[in-house]
């Protein structure tokens, strides 16, 4: 799926408190987060405390490959 659908897919599905930020102390947020990222809970909270909890900050850092 290109980063635009993935993007969409992610915006149109979140029911979170606000969809461009990362909340990893909550469970929900947490396992949809690693869905939508493709990423592992460890790397998602390294990375998470790496940068914090933007969303956009978040998805660059795993692209980068900086998170475990």
């Amino acid at each position: 799926m290109g980063d635009r659908k993935r993007e969409a897919a992610i915006d149109n599905s979140f029911r979170g408190n606000d969809p461009r930020t990362i909340e990893i102390e909550s469970a929900a947020e947490l396992a949809f987060w690693c869905k939508a990222l493709l990423t592992t809970e460890d790397k998602l909270v390294a990375a998470v405390q790496a940068v914090g909890p933007s969303a956009q900050k978040v998805k660059e850092y795993l692209q980068a490959g900086r998170a475990g």
